[in-house]
């Protein structure tokens, strides 16, 4: 029996460059010998008010292959029904590939068609052929890698919309259900959120929709034979994100039947359990549904469990993130703590921001972002103390694992390491030995106390940036890691962090000063001891690493009741406080309360802090402008404050521009 020979259908519109570059890469293709087999040409035209260009082009275009046919619409029909009308064209040609005008074609792509059909067209499950070959997710733009089972081809519940093929028999059913449902049910919650938010003017949020409906799938090549090259149109907004490498040598096609393959993928771009299972009998007695983009609302998962990136509660299985594509992960069984086979009920959906997700990919994420940030190793020191307990510590471990930050170490220290560890292991063993970035550490002295803890961590961090709490059970914000990097890699001259614990007014908004958050040498050689413990917090700052070398590397011994503070002020003799807009705990760092009569061991530690602080008066005159200014300052007057803060050489403020995920130094 013959292959198929399908015609070649091209919709076009108003885009008349577009139109011609495809002609021209089109014309250059193989096919058959004309002796064996003709191949139609149909350039279907969209009416439009003025598109001659488009019309005299299509007219102009020698086509030697076959026959040309032009359909000039009579009316608008707009891009859906342009669309479904050429689909129609497979009852009379048998077959066609369907080519939108912002494409470009490989030499290849007719034969590739050819044979696909060939192999693919009896079927059932079949819906249709891609030549595209994706390399970037629908679902959220993330990196798309199909799993390699030795074919050339996977399989997705996607339609594809930059070049496809069709039979007249898969077309027929997906207009049979269209007819019988012609109005996308936005309410079904097995629709991938991303589908939904597509236009109303896509036919392949409909075909997409007909295939979760009736079980089919779409077959795609590893190696493309189009690529889309992100022309701005009806639907499109991005231009170069789905261009993709072209097969440009000829090929022996290794097809394999949808039944066999290893490689079938969902419309959420996630692999089937059924394949994961083939490559692998780690998870295999468990019903579960992958969610390894973390994409899937609970609505969505049907199953008991879920292998998942997002934060759970409690997880039945632990894997790494170090391979591509992930799936690699649970089949070479990585150890790490990464991706979970967790309960259904157990995982946390919450809402992760779009450029975050990325972050979720950790195996890719510095590829992706290495131009964007760089990613300085941060050293995290948490004290465990006999008092304390693993699920308190859990707590503030899993918010910081959860960021996904590629250099991240956790340094946990106790007063004995082998009591540490048996005690948080025979709580959370399960959950911490697949943590490799954390590292137990005890300190020498047999009667330890916190601040030998901490020291201990500290000494012990490779990190060029440090960050310390004197009591576990905090969580950080699910930014502030990403944040430190991007600030210390930023701005050269910033040393030393803290954050804010107020609520964010509008991130761009320059008109409050932030006061009660801004600090110099004089003000806080001028402030109260309640202000300082209560605004000054160790687990609120980062601080690069060489500002404790230089400073002594230890804690003031002379400050036995308050080490932070004379800590702080042996920074303070070297570099400023640079205050972040963003908190960097959860919950206001102001809302501590400390005693108001502190003990007199408490006031003299700190008032001696304050001397090794304490400049040389300003002249009469500066100090006179200062103390009448400071009150514009402080309610934030516009130009009168700059004079204070002026006086005052107050470090900028660093905002969070939220658009493009940066920071910015402002001086109010």
């Amino acid at each position: 029996m013959p292959p198929p020979v399908p015609a070649i259908v091209v919709p076009a519109y108003n885009r008349p460059a577009c139109l011609q570059r495809l002609l021209q890469a089109v014309a250059v293709a193989h096919y058959p010998h004309r002796n064996e087999a003709e191949v139609t040409l149909v350039i279907s035209i969209d009416h439009a008010a003025q598109n001659e260009s488009v019309v005299q082009i299509a007219q102009n275009f020698i086509w030697p292959f076959g026959a040309k046919t032009i359909i000039q619409q009579a009316q608008h029909l707009g891009l859906k029904q342009h669309i479904l009308a050429c689909g129609r064209l497979t009852q009379q040609f048998g077959s066609i590939i369907l080519l939108e005008d912002d494409l470009l074609v490989s030499p290849w792509f007719y034969r590739y068609a050819q044979q696909a059909l060939e192999f693919y067209e009896p079927d059932e499950q079949i819906a249709g052929i891609s030549l595209y070959h994706y390399e970037i997710a629908e679902n959220g733009f993330y990196p798309f890698l199909p799993v390699d089972d030795g074919s050339d081809v996977y399989f997705m519940q996607i339609a594809s919309s930059w070049g496809q093929t069709w039979t007249a028999r898969q077309w027929h059913g997906f207009e049979q259900w269209l007819n019988q449902n012609p109005v996308f049910d936005s309410q079904n919650n097995q629709y991938p959120d991303y589908l939904k938010q597509w236009s109303e003017h896509s036919w392949k949020k409909m075909f997409i929709a007909y295939l979760l409906q009736s079980g089919k799938y779409f077959v795609f090549p590893r190696l493309s034979l189009t690529t889309n090259t992100g022309e701005l149109g009806t639907n499109t907004i991005t231009k170069g994100l789905f261009q993709v490498p072209l097969q440009q040598a000829q090929r022996m096609y290794r097809f394999v039947p949808f039944s066999e393959s290893k490689a079938v993928y969902d419309a959420f771009f996630e692999l089937l359990p059924k394949s994961l299972n083939q490559l692998t009998n780690v998870i295999e007695k468990y019903d579960y549904t992958v969610d390894l983009y973390g994409t899937k609302t609970l609505q969505q998962i049907t199953t008991p469990f879920v292998l998942t990136t997002r934060p759970v509660n409690h997880a039945v299985m632990y894997f790494g993130q170090e391979m591509v594509p992930n799936v690699l992960n649970i089949a070479c069984n990585i150890s790490g703590a990464a991706i979970k086979l967790s309960a259904a009920t157990d995982v946390v959906y919450r809402e992760t921001p779009a450029f975050t997700r990325y972050y979720r990919l950790a195996s890719i994420a510095e590829k992706v972002f290495a131009p964007l940030h760089n990613y300085p190793k941060i050293s995290i020191v948490l004290p465990f103390l006999p008092q304390d307990t693993a699920e308190s510590l859990l707590q503030t471990v899993r918010s910081l694992t959860e960021q996904n930050y590629p250099n991240l170490e956790i340094n946990i220290v106790g007063w004995n390491k082998q009591n540490t560890a048996t005690a948080i292991f025979n709580q959370a063993n399960a959950e911490l030995q697949h943590i490799s970035v954390v590292n137990f550490f005890s300190s020498p002295l047999p009667d330890a106390h916190l601040l030998d803890l901490l020291q201990t961590g500290i000494q012990n961090s490779s990190g060029t940036i440090v960050n310390y709490t004197p009591k576990i059970g905090i969580i950080y914000q699910n930014y502030v890691l990403h944040m430190a990097a991007q600030i210390f890699s930023g701005f050269g001259q910033v040393n030393w962090i803290t954050g804010t614990g107020a609520n964010q007014p509008q991130i761009t908004d320059n008109r409050t000063s932030l006061p009660q958050y801004r600090w110099n040498k004089k003000r806080f050689a001028s402030a109260s001891l309640q202000k300082a413990l209560q605004l000054l917090q160790p687990q609120n700052m980062f601080w690069r690493k060489f500002l404790w070398n230089d400073t002594g590397g230890s804690f003031p011994p002379d400050c036995p009741n308050l080490p932070h503070l004379g800590l702080f002020g042996k920074f303070w003799e070297r570099d400023p406080l640079f205050t972040v807009f963003r908190p960097i705990t959860a919950g206001a760092a102001a809302s501590e309360t400390f005693p108001q009569n502190l003990p007199e061991q408490f006031q003299q530690e700190f008032a001696n802090i304050q001397q090794r602080l304490k400049q040389s008066q300003s002249g009469w005159a500066a100090s006179v402008i200062g103390l009448l200014a400071k009150p514009f300052y402080l309610h934030d007057v516009p130009y009168l404050r700059y004079l204070y803060i002026s006086l005052q050489h107050l470090p900028p403020i660093i905002r969070y521009h939220v658009p493009t995920n940066s920071y910015y130094l402002s001086q109010f």
